[in-house]
């Protein structure tokens, strides 16, 4: 068997041993070149999947509403990074990143939304129309990594905000995601709450 081959077997039995999963659940996704082809692990009816190619991971959590959820999230992505750290022990992350948006409840409704636009002082920000959305660049004090944020009024909800969210990971020099994601969570808190967003 081939490395690769290996590595998908590793993946599916470390996958199915601990969470529901059937053959559907595994998908071959082909491309116009072989070396592009990927292979899809899917668990929890579609909430999660799992893509994997010849150079790149990429993983896909919907609807984390709880703890419970997110605990979860960090308990299959440190499966599928520790199965990769153990089949490639001198693999190398060139980008490794965790990307997601929150829709954010306003108490208050539109009208505490728009005073939220109109009121939030943040350095760089020019523009304090009521419906601009801005963008926060937050730097770790702990670590070397940095949050990026985007804000902005959700139109067809008045009282929600949408929060984009993008953390570099790939400088930390830890070996376990749940140490990464752990660090990565606290930072994001610490952004929204620079903006005057509790988490």
């Amino acid at each position: 068997m081939t490395r690769s081959g290996q590595l998908i077997e590793s993946v599916t039995d470390a996958l199915g041993s601990k969470y529901p999963q059937s053959l559907s659940d595994v998908t071959i996704i082909p491309a116009q070149r072989v070396q592009d082809w990927s292979l899809r692990f899917t668990l929890f009816n579609g909430l999660v999947g799992i893509r994997m190619g010849v150079d790149s991971v990429e993983s896909t959590y919907k609807n984390l509403g709880t703890d419970t959820d997110i605990d979860l999230a960090v308990a299959v992505e440190s499966t599928v990074y520790a199965l990769l750290k153990s089949h490639s022990p001198d693999l190398v992350y060139t980008s490794e990143k965790l990307s997601g948006h929150i829709d954010f409840d306003v108490v208050g409704g539109v009208m505490e939304r728009n005073s939220y636009f109109s009121r939030v002082d943040y350095p760089g920000r020019s523009d304090k129309h009521q419906f601009a959305s801005f963008r926060v660049v937050y730097p770790s004090p702990k670590a070397d990594l940095s949050a990026v944020c985007e804000i902005a009024p959700m139109y067809n909800m008045q009282d929600k905000l949408f929060v984009a969210f993008d953390i570099d990971l790939t400088k930390l020099q830890l070996q376990q995601f749940d140490q990464k994601a752990q660090l990565a969570m606290e930072l994001l808190g610490e952004t929204l709450s620079s903006v005057g967003l509790e988490p």
